[in-house]
């Protein structure tokens, strides 16, 4: 029995540690809604770059007003994306133009669409499978879940 276990612990500790080793260290992000989960889910270690709002701020600004900015989201800079070496870009509908240009450097992109709330949800989950924050994904899914229900419960209109 005491193999079985210690067998079964250290598989899961090199399971785990696979994963880890997986998930991009590098990302640079060029939709502020991703950006925003990306914190929700603790996983702002792994942003290096994003991208800019031309008339707003991303949200934390306090912490987002430190990152590199490589362009708006809209246009942003190839040659800055391909300096930083990221292991992941993100693009979303805005910037999917840039995949292409991306693809000729040899970096690895992910296009995320949010046309729905359940796109958003799939988002979240998604960030939290590439960040190794899916735990925490779930919880932020279920957390939003809730609050629809309350205002839903609440009576409102409009």
């Amino acid at each position: 029995m005491k193999k079985i276990v210690a067998f079964l612990l250290t598989l899961s500790c090199f399971l785990a540690a696979s994963a880890s080793a997986q998930a991009p260290k590098k990302l640079v992000v060029l939709d502020p809604s991703i950006v925003e989960m990306i914190y929700m889910l603790g996983a702002d270690d792994q942003l290096v770059a994003i991208s800019s709002l031309q008339f707003s701020k991303i949200w934390p600004e306090e912490k987002t007003a430190k990152l590199k900015s490589v362009g708006t989201y809209t246009k942003p800079n190839i040659e800055q994306i391909v300096e930083l070496k990221p292991d992941l870009v993100v693009t979303s509908f805005h910037s999917a133009n840039v995949n292409e240009s991306l693809a000729k450097f040899n970096l690895k992109t992910l296009t995320l669409k949010a046309d729905s709330v359940d796109d958003i949800y799939k988002n979240i989950e998604e960030i939290g499978k590439i960040t190794g924050k899916e735990q925490k994904a779930a919880e932020v899914i279920e957390g939003i879940k809730t609050k629809f229900a309350s205002f839903k419960s609440s009576g409102l209109k409009g």
